[in-house]
C-alpha cells in the first residue's frame, strides 16, 4: 500500500550540458573552495529540512547495483571505499586520491566488503559517482551512486547542489534488474536517510538490519500509541515512514515537510489565532490515481505522546498560508489525474511527540486507516 519514492523528483534532463572531465583531486579541491565562499543551503531530495526534533532513521531504496564481495585474482576488481564523518554521515568513492582527501577532512576509513570492476564486463554499466557540494567544508560528505544515465543527467542538471567524480577510464558494476551468477557477485543495497537524503549503500545484511531497525522500533511503537485514537470500527493498516507514498484507495499521499510555527501567527494582529502550545503547518502531495473527481479534506493529525487526535486549524491555515500552490479551499475537489501540494496548520501542545498524519482515501466507508510518519 505504500512504495518508494524516485530517488530523483526533479526531471530537468539537460543532455547539452557538457560533463565535467577533471580529476577526482581537482575536483574535490574546487568543491573545498566553493564551501569555503558559502555554500549553498542543502536541498533535500524527497522531503524538506527538519527540526531537531525529527527522529531520524533510515528507509529501504532497495538494490542500487551488484558488485563482488571478495578481491578475486586477474579479474580487475578494486574496492569501493568506505568512509564515516565525525557526524555519522557516510561517503563513498572508488578514487583512492579522493579517499585521501577525505581522510584529510575528517572522515575515518570503513571496509566496505564491495569490490567493483576497473574496465567492464558483460552486462556491467559505468558507476557515477557524485558529491553533494554541503557539508564539504566540516567533512560530512554525501556521496550518491547511481548506474542510470537518466539519474546521472538529472544530478548534473543541479551544479549548485552536486559535482560529479569523475574517475577514468572508470569502475563498473552490474544493474540491479542484472544479476548474472558470478561467484562472490551480491546485491548492494542503498538505505536512505529521509531527512537528510544521506545513503548507505552496503551489501551486510546484519547491517542492513541493525540499520532499520530503528524505524522498525518507532513503528511498533507508534502503532500502540495511536491505535487507541482510530474512530471506532475502524483498524490500522500501515504506517508508511518519511519518504515513502502511501495509497488510500484511489488516493496517493505523500508527507512533504512540516515546520515550527511557534508564536508566528499571534504577531499577525488581534483577531490572530492564539495558542497555547504552538503552531506547525504540514505539507502533503495528494494526488487521485482514479477516475471522478475527490473533494479535498484536511487530514488529522494523531500523536502518541500525549495521546491526541488534532483536526487542521482552519482559521490559523487560512492566516498562514498565503503562497501559491499551497493554499487550501474549502470544497475544491482534485480532479482525475491531478496533484496538488498542500499545507495545513495544526495547534500542536508543546512537548507532543509521535505525530502521524491521517490519511483519507476516496471511499468515505473504508475501515482501514493508514498514517503518514512525520518522523517528529
Amino acid at each position: 500500500m505504500w512504495r518508494k519514492e524516485g530517488m530523483f523528483i526533479e526531471r530537468n534532463l539537460k543532455s547539452s550540458r557538457k560533463i565535467n572531465t577533471l580529476s577526482p583531486e581537482s575536483q574535490v579541491r574546487r568543491i573545498l573552495h566553493r564551501a569555503a565562499r558559502g555554500a549553498v543551503a542543502l536541498a533535500v531530495l524527497g522531503v524538506g529540512l527538519r527540526s531537531a526534533a525529527a527522529e531520524h532513521y533510515h528507509i529501504d531504496e532497495g538494490i542500487a547495483f551488484h558488485a563482488y564481495d571478495a578481491k578475486g585474482q586477474g579479474d580487475s576488481r578494486q574496492p569501493l571505499f568506505r568512509l564515516m564523518s565525525p557526524k555519522d554521515v557516510h561517503g563513498f568513492t572508488s578514487s583512492e586520491s579522493v579517499r585521501t582527501m577525505l581522510v584529510d577532512l575528517g572522515m575515518k576509513p570503513e571496509d566496505s566488503g564491495i569490490y567493483v570492476l576497473s574496465r567492464p564486463r558483460e552486462g556491467a554499466k559505468r558507476l557515477f559517482q557524485f558529491m553533494r557540494k554541503t557539508g564539504v567544508k566540516d567533512g560530512n560528505i554525501q556521496t550518491i551512486l547511481t548506474v542510470s544515465e537518466e539519474g546521472r543527467q538529472d544530478l548534473l542538471s543541479r551544479p549548485d547542489e552536486f559535482e560529479e567524480i569523475a574517475k577514468e577510464p572508470g569502475v563498473y558494476v552490474f544493474p540491479p534488474e542484472f544479476s548474472p551468477s558470478y561467484e562472490h557477485l551480491t546485491p548492494v543495497y542503498c538505505l536512505r536517510n529521509p531527512f537528510t537524503d544521506e545513503r548507505l549503500y552496503t551489501l551486510s545484511r546484519v547491517e542492513i538490519d541493525a540499520v532499520l531497525s530503528k524505524w522498525s522500533n518507532r513503528e511498533k511503537r507508534l502503532a500502540r500509541e495511536v491505535a487507541p485514537l482510530i474512530n471506532s470500527g475502524r483498524s490500522l493498516a500501515q504506517i508508511v515512514p518519511v519518504g515513502m507514498e502511501a495509497k488510500v484507495g484511489d488516493i496517493a499521499w505523500r508527507f512533504e515537510h512540516d515546520r515550527e510555527l511557534g508564536k508566528e501567527l499571534e504577531n499577525a494582529g488581534a483577531k490572530a489565532p492564539k495558542t497555547k502550545g504552538a503552531f506547525i503547518y504540514v505539507q502533503v502531495k495528494i494526488t487521485n490515481q482514479g477516475q471522478t473527481p475527490v473533494e479535498i479534506k484536511p487530514p488529522s493529525l494523531l500523536a502518541g505522546n500525549p495521546a491526541l487526535r488534532l483536526p487542521a486549524d482552519i482559521a490559523a491555515t487560512t492566516s498562514f498560508v498565503k503562497e501559491n500552490g499551497f493554499v487550501f479551499t474549502p470544497g475544491a475537489k482534485l480532479e482525475p489525474g491531478a496533484s496538488v501540494q498542500l499545507r495545513f496548520v495544526y495547534d500542536l501542545p508543546l512537548k507532543t511527540k509521535d505525530v502521524l498524519v491521517e490519511a483519507w482515501g476516496s471511499d468515505p466507508n473504508t475501515k482501514e486507516v493508514i498514517l503518514l510518519d512525520t518522523g517528529r
